[in-house]
């Protein structure tokens, strides 16, 4: 749950340019005329900040009954008198600083003069949380991996079922613009469901995509080809030592290579690969060198507002540190200004955005907007890359046990995966699992299970998950066509520090489903 102005840099997802804008238009925001924002609790919110005047919740509601219900009607009653009352002061305080251009507002210009017609043109989704990263400056609200290794929190239960994919069927025809988020949206189930019913419908609308930049499979290559897609890559580093502490999971090389597959895929359609770089103090002097590596791939540069968590906002830090900072850029700017061309804009507007925000400092007024008012879930050392606390592993005896259970309902032997990190270290299969190719299942992250299962099983159900401490069940049902095939895992901390033991049957006559070969 999240508490005033608590903002994280994976919530502000801003996805137009971040160059100066033209004068503020009449009306304040055109978001509630046009779009839907679907968080991962199921919540309908008007945008990515505006947390606490939500418009609906889905399950008690359907999209059409918040798309036309009395909290949207009054939220775009207020932002067109201007009157940011209604959870919107974020924007408010950056239009006060001088800073609207970096506001979440400007992405819905375009929508300000238009009535609201009978349906949205555009939604932005997060519908999961599940991620395979636990970055540094991220938390267990957006990142499946931290709420289970960091925080020790139950999964977040699924928000979404099937009611509201087959509503979503009317409402995809008539978007103009998705927007996907997480946690990663190349790993979590639901808005790959959203994915292939687009390419079922022949969807024209822009697709856009936020990634972390870790997933390369046929399943993401088939997205990338087969519809409108455009990529934005979150990378917050130029080199290892940078990048990987803050991003907690990711091989910087193997990053980019991702982003050499991307260009080429959505090259047939024209669509585009674009970066997300969340300025902080842990990567501010790799800002010049990751943006001349944008330039070299011709990749435009989003610079991503960070205020949370203490400790890696820029923009509380005392007058004479943030001062150090821009006196380092300004030397950069010596050596590299004249080689930018792309990205010049970004590097010119984030110096010249520092330069205001000190002589606002120096005239004694520090904006609202940049206050940090919000601490880490749990205790992440600032620069450094957050592990895991050790667990206490399974007693020896519990965990036979479990593994007697679970074969007795099985009437075979589990497959043993060891997770290390939120990633599959490695597998231990038997005879009957050899057929579900279980040692390719190694190196992905545990969350795309589902979707390896679902290749020979087919589209899987919404799991039925029970956290006992830290061993946590889950049951999953596969509906293939030939016959449903019931799938049950049991989690919990292996005799090792950092590393999962996940066990995982199913009862079922796999002959039929898997053509002979089981």
């Amino acid at each position: 749950m999240r508490i005033g102005r608590r903002r994280r840099a994976a919530d502000v997802i801003e996805v137009v340019d971040a160059s100066p804008a033209a004068p503020a238009p009449t009306g304040a925001c055109g978001a509630p005329h046009a779009s839907m924002y679907f968080a991962p609790d199921g919540q309908v919110r008007a945008c990515c900040v505006n947390t606490t005047y939500t418009l609906g919740r889905i399950g008690p509601q359907t999209i059409r009954e918040v798309w036309e219900g009395a909290r949207i009607a009054s939220l775009r009653d207020a932002l067109d008198r201007r009157d940011y009352s209604l959870g919107c002061r974020d924007c408010e305080h950056r239009e006060a600083a001088g800073d609207r251009a970096w506001s979440t507002a400007t992405q819905y210009d375009p929508y300000l003069a238009d009535e609201p017609g009978e349906y949205p043109r555009r939604m932005d989704f997060i519908l999961s949380i599940t991620c395979n990263l636990q970055c540094a400056m991220c938390d267990g609200e957006l990142s499946s991996s931290i709420r289970l290794h960091r925080e020790k929190r139950p999964p977040m239960p699924p928000a979404y079922g099937d009611a509201f994919f087959e509503e979503l069927r009317e409402f995809l025809p008539h978007l103009e613009r998705s927007v996907f988020l997480g946690g990663e949206p190349f790993v979590a189930r639901e808005p790959q469901r959203v994915f292939n019913l687009m390419i079922e419908q022949g969807h024209t609308g822009a697709v856009q995509v936020v990634t972390n930049g870790t997933q390369w499979n046929k399943h993401v290559e088939r997205y990338l080809r087969e519809l409108p897609m455009n990529l934005t890559v979150s990378i917050d580093g130029f080199t290892a030592e940078t990048l990987e502490p803050l991003r907690v999971g990711v091989v910087r090389d193997e990053i980019f290579a991702n982003v050499d597959r991307y260009q080429a895929a959505v090259a047939d359609h024209s669509g585009t690969v674009s970066f997300h770089y969340c300025l902080m103090r842990q990567n501010w002097h790799e800002f010049g060198r990751f943006l001349l590596e944008a330039d070299r791939r011709g990749v435009p540069t989003l610079v991503m507002t960070v205020t949370g968590p203490e400790g890696f906002s820029l923009w509380d830090l005392p007058e004479a540190e943030l001062r150090l900072v821009l006196e380092g850029l300004e030397r950069e700017e010596e050596l590299i200004g004249h080689r930018l061309e792309l990205n010049r804009h970004v590097w010119d507007a984030e110096l010249a955005r520092i330069r205001r925000h000190l002589a606002a400092i120096e005239a004694g007024h520090l904006p609202d907007w940049v206050l940090t008012s919000w601490s880490p879930e749990s205790e992440v050392p600032v620069g450094l890359s957050p592990r895991p606390e050790p667990v206490t592993p399974l007693d020896p005896a519990v965990r036979a046990e479990i593994e007697r259970d679970l074969s007795a309902w099985a009437g075979r032997p589990p497959v043993v995966v060891r997770v290390v990190d939120g990633a599959i270290a490695s597998v231990e299969a038997p005879a009957w699992a050899e057929p579900l190719d279980p040692q390719a299942w190694v190196g992905l992250a545990v969350e795309q299970l589902p979707n390896c299962l679902g290749i020979h099983f087919g589209t899987p159900c919404e799991p039925e998950i029970v956290a006992h401490g830290d061993v946590v069940t889950s049951n999953v049902t596969f509906d293939g066509g030939l016959a449903p095939v019931e799938v049950r895992s049991i989690a919990g901390p292996s005799s090792v520090d950092d590393e999962t033991r996940l066990l995982l049957a199913t009862d079922a006559d796999l002959a039929p489903v898997l053509g002979g070969r089981a």
